[in-house]
């Protein structure tokens, strides 16, 4: 037995996208904030050198905008050496780290419960010398019974972190004083999951009979 399969014809549909996209593309036109750099599609003017969106239209602030890069509010490209840092990467080159609890939900996103707290620090409380030690760090992992466990968050690769500390040294004012040691970046991988982060069984899962 053969089955029919029925043919439909969308030629007309996609003419029709086709030339509502055209239609919008001649109204409108990305253009860019002199001001906050943000861009938006919106209706074609004469100059758009001269464009400021709406938002920093309203802004009088004396002496600069808020969102200006007078302001120091644009943000600079990523470095290199910053980039692609996995969590625990950058867990172990932070002075200071922040905790909240994170779950993944179905779908591989993350979300986060409970509040999160601001506690003063002591200056003196901050990581004078990096990368951390992975035993350290405030990072426990839940391994599930009969599964592979390695998360790709958990790798380490030792020149990656060595690399951003060196940019971090010379380029950022908070990590001038920063003692890279070198005793604490042997210890680290060259590319692969730390034997000594902490693991925690879930053993949560009960058969029912």
């Amino acid at each position: 037995m053969v089955k029919k399969t029925k043919c439909f014809d969308i030629s007309h549909d996609l003419q029709d996208s086709q030339n509502l996209i055209d239609d919008i593309s001649m109204k409108y036109i990305i253009h860019q904030c002199k001001i906050c750099f943000e861009a938006w599609p919106i209706k074609r003017i004469k100059s758009q050198d001269s464009h400021i969106c709406q938002k920093c239209s309203k802004d009088k602030a004396i002496p600069s905008e808020k969102f200006s890069d007078q302001n120091f509010m644009i943000p600079s490209a990523v470095p290199l050496e910053l980039q692609e840092l996995t969590q625990v990467e950058e867990m172990l080159i932070a002075r200071a780290i922040p905790i909240m609890r994170v779950y993944v939900k179905p779908g591989g996103q993350r979300g986060y419960s409970g509040h999160c707290i601001n506690l003063p620090q002591q200056i003196s409380e901050l990581a004078e010398a990096l990368p951390r030690y992975t035993k350290d760090i405030p990072l426990i992992l839940v391994t599930m019974n009969g599964k592979d466990n390695n998360y790709r968050n958990t790798i380490v690769r030792r020149e990656k972190v060595h690399n951003a500390l060196i940019w971090l040294v010379n380029n950022n004012p908070l990590y001038k004083d920063i003692r890279i040691s070198d005793t604490a970046l042997d210890a680290l991988p060259l590319n692969g999951v730390p034997n000594d982060l902490c693991c925690v069984p879930n053993w949560s899962v009960i058969k029912e009979d």
